[in-house]
């Protein structure tokens, strides 16, 4: 009976003893997923801000981001790539892949007006003006990319709700429009970025290539492939920022 009896208590005591460690480890704090972004934490947080800018050059960098054999003629008995052949598009040796896709456009857009309510004590407003000017280039880079080829395209110059369906139809604008603004952007880019980047940040968009680049695309401009009255006017603009580099 009395062994019985010390059972009895040796359990309870495990019992209180179990449940205190039960108690104990429960009082920790909720674990934050950090693999898991919150899209408003993203603009509370400079090196967010940064990722987000660096993911629009990943979009935009010109170049092999990825690339394979099956990329092109080599996999069929025809100019077509084996994705072109497989689908039966008919795409001749003379043609060229345009991706006229907004989505990049819409980032830049976005990223542009969370800018705008982002406060120095999150980034400093030298830095800022950086982010902005970097991508405002960018954005003139894809509008020219599309340009060129069509003429004028649909200028969106705001982000974009996918469920307002109206507001997505957007009409063309003409090609002298989106020149404009192209030449804006890269007028406020030039204003704003560094005329060299250091360490970490060498690499980007600086002042002497926005300039190349606006005096690139108002050379095209002038040619006759826009300016079919060779009018010499036309032509002086694209001296001007070429001149100062």
């Amino acid at each position: 009976m009395n062994n019985f009896n010390i059972i009895k208590r040796s359990g309870r005591k495990f019992l209180t003893l179990s449940a205190c460690v039960l108690a104990l480890s429960s009082c920790q704090l909720d674990y934050e997923n950090k693999s898991a972004i919150n899209p408003d934490n993203v603009w509370q947080n400079e090196t967010m801000i940064q990722a987000y800018l660096t993911d629009i050059y990943s979009g935009m960098v010109p170049g092999w981001s990825s690339t394979s054999d099956t990329d092109t003629d080599l996999t069929t008995d025809s100019n077509d790539s084996m994705s072109e052949w497989l689908r039966g598009v008919n795409i001749s040796a003379s043609s060229r892949g345009v991706d006229f896709n907004y989505t990049i456009i819409d980032k830049i857009n976005y990223l542009l007006e969370q800018l705008e309510t982002v406060p120095e004590s999150v980034m400093a407003l030298k830095d800022k003006d950086a982010v902005v000017a970097q991508a405002k280039f960018w954005r003139a880079y894809r509008y020219w990319s599309y340009v060129k080829d069509l003429g004028g395209v649909p200028l969106i110059l705001k982000s974009q709700d996918v469920n307002d369906l109206p507001s997505l139809m957007v009409k063309r604008s003409s090609t002298s429009d989106c020149m404009a603004q192209i030449v804006k952007d890269l007028d406020d880019a030039i204003q704003g970025l560094p005329d060299r980047w250091s360490g970490v940040d060498y690499g980007r968009i600086d002042k002497c290539a926005a300039m190349a680049f606006k005096g690139r695309v108002q050379m095209w401009y002038a040619s006759k492939l826009f300016n079919r009255s060779n009018d010499k006017d036309v032509g002086k603009q694209p001296i001007k920022p070429i001149r100062k580099l």
